[in-house]
């Protein structure tokens, strides 16, 4: 369920097949609720409808996220995303784009760091972090990769 909501949110499409983006993103978080980047990609969507100064559930669903980010099951990449939605949740948006550019540099066909980071740099305002964003990793994408497009 995570790579049909992931890829849901990068083709900006609903499957009907799994219930669109937020049937798929449900089903992702019952099926395996410690599942750390269900949470990451779970709390990108709540963080941008709501705050944590305003809304205690999600203040306690996002420090539920860091704690869980801590745990030796987890990747220092997954670690990595936990860190841009902590620092998204506290408002600092321009750390958690700079977070999901590290991510990149290691990993540049994350295509989820690279979507966030390029919905966060719309956000800002930000278009020329957004054009070269893209443009740092566009080498290490191939035709024939899922996602490519």
């Amino acid at each position: 369920m995570y790579d049909a909501v992931v890829t849901q949110y990068i083709g900006w499409y609903d499957d009907d097949s799994v219930g669109g983006l937020k049937g798929a993103m449900e089903k992702m978080n019952q099926e395996d609720p410690d599942f750390v980047m269900g949470k990451v990609v779970s709390s990108w969507f709540q963080l941008g409808r709501k705050s944590i100064r305003r809304d205690e559930n999600l203040r306690k669903y996002v420090e539920d996220l860091v704690r869980s980010g801590q745990g030796d099951n987890c990747t220092y990449r997954e670690k990595q995303h936990v860190e841009a939605i902590r620092l998204l949740a506290e408002r600092d948006t321009p750390g958690a784009c700079n977070v999901w550019e590290n991510i990149l540099v290691e990993h540049p066909t994350d295509i989820l760091a690279l979507k966030l980071a390029h919905m966060s740099y719309c956000n800002l305002g930000y278009f020329v972090q957004l054009r070269d964003s893209a443009a740092r990793v566009l080498p290490a994408w191939k035709p024939s990769m899922p996602l490519y497009g």
